[in-house]
């Protein structure tokens, strides 16, 4: 599921990350006093991007467009980029960081496909809040309860062992089967 597509150079991973910063300060200018919203997909070894990574995305998409329109919020600005270092999403509302993150954050915590998003929420001065700042604890990995920061540092679990686990979330959820 995740080991067949194609895998994006370090040098091009290394340009998107770059490109998106860029972004972000482009939007901030752009839609000054409004809040931005940045989604991608935690997921973990060389393929970035194939059907079924992009079906987890759009599932994000709908997730995130929903939460949008039930807390009441008109997005001013939205755009989806899909190459090869991953799909990507940037919203633009005009609502506060914290309102904003806090929705966010119930999304990444709520959902049963939670874990594999990556959703930033930063202020038209690029400023975020962490997790911590609201009350949330540290994200987990993917395979243990543990802070995720640590097992990735550590590399607690093979590449092999955080694929299984994500393809496991996946083909447990019948909104992708």
């Amino acid at each position: 599921m995740f080991k067949v597509g194609d895998q994006p150079s370090l040098g091009q991973v290394l340009e998107n990350r770059e490109s998106r910063s860029h972004f972000h300060q482009q939007l901030s200018q752009k839609f000054p006093n409004n809040t931005i919203i940045s989604f991608q997909l935690n997921i973990p070894g060389p393929v970035k991007n194939n059907a079924s990574i992009l079906s987890v995305f759009h599932q994000g998409i709908k997730l995130i467009d929903a939460a949008i329109a039930k807390a009441e919020l008109t997005p001013v600005y939205f755009k989806e980029i899909n190459q090869i270092t991953g799909p990507e999403a940037f919203y633009v509302v005009s609502t506060d960081l914290k309102t904003v993150k806090t929705i966010m954050l119930s999304i990444e915590e709520d959902d049963h496909l939670g874990r594999l998003f990556d959703i930033d929420v930063l202020a038209w001065d690029l400023n975020s809040l962490s997790r911590q700042d609201l009350g949330f604890p540290p994200r987990t990995c993917f395979v243990c309860s543990m802070d995720a920061k640590i097992c990735g540092r550590n590399r607690t679990h093979t590449l092999d062992e955080l694929l299984a686990h994500i393809e496991q979330i996946i083909l447990t959820d019948s909104r992708l089967n």
